[in-house]
């Protein structure tokens, strides 16, 4: 059985006793109240015919001739129910006497009643299950046999017509003419009951039973139900201990009234408590913006309420329009020494309303980051509460056309909440922001339909270390607004100024050396205007080196260089030195250059320029003699040839391993000997030679075409032009 008061039967009696006692004012003070609860089953007994069952009976009978008991119970449940953790009075089973048999003598006789001790079931008086003189619970009451255990087999007094206590609970005494409403008094029963002795009702019986007397009560069944068997109970709420809530605590939005929040008195073991007269419960919450009111609309603050005599509860709600964790409080005014209730609710922010931007300078210098400046961005609602549900997409604008921010909208930055989290603010890195263009300059934060924007930024020049060097480094390489210097040398030059780059070339760097500008880092020309930029640079003019070598006909000096490995081991090769066999019929001016590259990545290719002491005309090519890849024998073939305009450069690629490789091996090293050779004479040119074409020689005098080769070739060197590679 449910135990639900918690208290021994002991105590209930003791405590029984003392509300019966004239001499206890206090507890008595206590209003009392009476619950009437209806039978839950109820049958009668027969010893004449031991195995029937009346369960359907709209009476039960007690008489002499039989004889005849009545069994009644009341649900357990609902007698818990009715006292609540209250303290028991008193309970009495109330019968209606239906039918009087005027035979109780002349001055009646008595009718106890005992409380019984096994299970038992009502039966509907024809078949199934139920009780009889011989069985509790008699599972074919049809048949007119016991079927099932004996009333006499399961507990004392051991016999027939029920297992009850001897001791009568309770006795009335029954006349003749007796009518109407009849009561025993079960309190001690009751008491029991609470405190989890098992309930199995009570039978009714005559003291004497050899006597005369019959007496027919109306039973559950009875078609008035003001006759019906009733157990009535009174009883008294205890002391008042403390007030709770019975609502769980809340989560608010920030303005927005709560759901309805109820308080309630109890006693020390937590059950409902009455209060015996009006009682103010005075209410109040840690947050100072904290209100309440007794409906949501209208809204009226309220500072306190009642709980009306004879009630337990009240209910109310709570508002507040700061976020955090208010305590609500609500204690008796005055004060009885109760334990006042308390309860802590949650209030969020309500919806976003603004942002705040805080820790940026107030100045800055174009092209450098705000540093250790980190820029924190707070989210508040209506209310001027912190957002700390905030989990919006925000990014930054700047009115400054060239800065450079942490988010945009194109990449946002959306905020987090929990442990760990933003919860409403974020400090967004100072190295994030830069700001480039000069005057007063703002940055402004949003999320698309708030904003927020900064005061103004002074952006002032900001003067940068920008190192100009050259590759090799030295004296003679570069020129920086006019002047030379030895590289690598630094300038303090401010963000956006300008400066003029010059890289000179070719540049001796002594044994038959030349170096030769090929480039600037930051894709300038050879000499160029250079803007400051927004951070430190380094700047480089790079250059390749180029041999020198004097042609073995004596025609002048050439010169070798390659942007791709290293070149070396030049020499001129006389025309003699080859063999003649196969050699085109072609007259080669400068005669042939044997050297090596070297530094290449296997199987890559070599650029190579000359320049020769003269310009060669159109049309001129490149012969070589060694192996090919087609033809691994030494012989003559002739080389593709680019940089064919006229001057006194050209260009031929190199293949490692391949095409101009002597070795013909993937090695990373490519050996050569080869040398340009005018073009073929046309039809009708003078013998010896090639004549260049007039527009070539346009501006000399027609006469020198009658001089042959040599004097085109010598007037062609008199103004040669040089490409630089």
């Amino acid at each position: 059985m449910m135990r639900k008061a918690g208290l021994s039967l002991a105590v209930l009696v003791l405590i029984v006793a003392i509300l019966l006692s004239p001499d206890s004012p206090t507890v008595s003070a206590q209003p009392s109240t009476t619950v009437t609860l209806a039978a839950s089953g109820d049958t009668y007994l027969k010893g004449g015919t031991p195995n029937t069952n009346e369960g359907a009976s709209t009476f039960v009978r007690v008489q002499q001739s039989g004889p005849n008991r009545a069994l009644i119970r009341f649900s357990q449940s609902e007698i818990q129910a009715a006292v609540d953790g209250g303290i028991l009075v008193s309970a009495k089973v109330r019968m209606t006497i239906t039918d009087n048999g005027n035979n109780w003598g002349t001055t009646g006789r008595t009718v106890d009643v005992h409380r019984v001790l096994v299970d038992w079931t009502e039966g509907n008086g024809l078949n199934g299950e139920g009780a009889t003189w011989n069985c509790p619970k008699d599972t074919n009451i049809a048949n007119q046999a016991p079927d099932g255990p004996l009333w006499k087999n399961l507990g004392p007094p051991y016999k027939d017509g029920g297992s009850y206590l001897v001791t009568p609970i309770s006795t009335i005494t029954i006349t003749n003419g007796m009518s109407g409403v009849v009561e025993w008094t079960v309190t001690a029963d009751v008491a029991a009951f609470l405190a989890d002795t098992s309930n199995y009702g009570w039978i009714i019986r005559k003291t004497d039973e050899g006597s005369s007397g019959r007496a027919d009560f109306a039973s559950k069944e009875n078609g008035v139900t003001n006759n019906r068997p009733q157990l009535v109970i009174t009883y008294t709420s205890p002391p008042i201990s403390k007030i709770v809530f019975t609502t769980s605590p809340q989560t608010l939005t920030a303005g927005v009234p709560s759901a309805v929040m109820t308080i309630q008195t109890q006693d020390a073991n937590g059950n409902p408590a009455n209060v015996a007269s009006d009682t103010t419960i005075a209410l109040s919450s840690t947050s100072h913006s904290g209100k309440f009111s007794l409906s949501t609309s209208p809204w009226s603050d309220a500072v306190s309420l009642t709980i009306s005599a004879g009630s337990n509860s009240v209910s109310f709600y709570y508002k507040d329009t700061i976020a955090g964790t208010p305590t609500i409080t609500a204690a008796e005014n005055p004060s009885e020494g109760w334990i006042d209730a308390t309860q802590e609710e949650t209030v969020n922010p309500s919806a976003l309303a603004s942002f705040t931007i805080s820790d940026y300078p107030s100045s800055t210098s174009a092209g450098q980051n705000f540093g250790s400046n980190d820029v924190t961005v707070s989210a508040y609602d209506a209310y001027g509460s912190v957002k700390t549900d905030y989990t919006g997409q925000v990014y930054f604008t700047s009115t400054d056309p060239q800065a450079v921010l942490p988010c945009t909208s194109g990449s946002k930055y959306t905020f987090t909440t929990g442990a760990g989290g933003d919860n409403g603010v974020h400090a967004f890195a100072g190295t994030g922001f830069t700001l480039r263009t000069l005057g007063s300059q703002t940055i402004s934060v949003t999320d698309g339909t708030v904003s927020l924007t900064s005061s103004p930024i002074t952006v002032s020049p900001a003067a940068l270390s920008i190192t100009i060097t050259s590759d090799p480094t030295s004296s003679g390489f570069v020129k920086v607004d006019g002047s030379s210097i030895i590289t690598p040398q630094a300038f303090m030059w401010v963000v956006g100024s300008t400066h003029d780059l010059e890289a000179l070339s070719p540049v001796s760097g002594g044994s038959g050396i030349q170096y030769v500008w090929t480039s600037w880092s930051d894709g300038g020309g050879q000499s160029h205007t250079y803007t400051t930029p927004l951070s430190p640079q380094t700047v480089t003019a790079s250059y390749g080196t180029r041999e020198e070598i004097v042609t073995s006909t004596g025609s002048g000096t050439a010169y070798f260089d390659t942007k791709t490995g290293v070149l070396s081991d030049l020499s001129a090769v006389s025309e003699a030195s080859l063999p003649a066999a196969g050699r085109p019929n072609l007259i080669f001016p400068h005669g042939f250059f044997s050297f090596t590259i070297t530094d290449l990545t296997p199987g890559g290719t070599a650029s190579v320029t000359i320049t020769l002491p003269s310009a060669v005309p159109v049309g001129t090519q490149y012969w070589k003699y060694g192996p090919t890849p087609t033809d691994p024998t030494n012989h003559w073939y002739q080389l593709p040839m680019g940089d064919d305009d006229g001057d006194n450069m050209i260009t031929i690629t190199l293949v490692d391993g391949g095409l101009g490789d002597d070795d013909l091996t993937l090695d990373g090293v490519i050996i050569d000997q080869g040398g340009p050779a005018n073009p073929p004479a046309p039809v009708g040119a003078p013998v010896g030679g090639y004549v260049a074409p007039v527009n070539k020689l346009a501006i000399l005098a027609p006469s020198l075409v009658l001089f042959g080769v040599t004097a085109a070739v010598t007037a062609l060197a008199s103004a040669p032009r040089r490409h630089v590679h």
